[in-house]
């Protein structure tokens, strides 16, 4: 049986990405292989309410008094 060169370039392509994915999971599954923040912080809308979200910022230790902020390790 003869493979036609469309088949062969399909069959290779296949290969090409079947192992391109088994590395990205591979590397997925190793513990530690993406940075993991401290924690994550989720805020909503805060709706004009500028004074009581810079005192929940601060609060968060995210800010400091100065409204600048802070080196916290997070996902906001």
């Amino acid at each position: 049986m003869r493979v036609t060169q469309p088949a062969r370039f399909a069959i290779r392509r296949t290969g090409v990405v079947t192992w391109l994915l088994l590395i990205w999971v591979s590397v997925a599954l190793i513990p530690g292989a993406a940075a993991q923040p401290d924690r994550v912080v989720a805020i909503g809308d805060i709706h004009g309410a500028v004074g009581q979200f810079r005192l929940l910022l601060e609060t968060a230790g995210l800010t400091d008094s100065s409204q600048r902020w802070t080196t916290v390790k997070c996902v906001g």
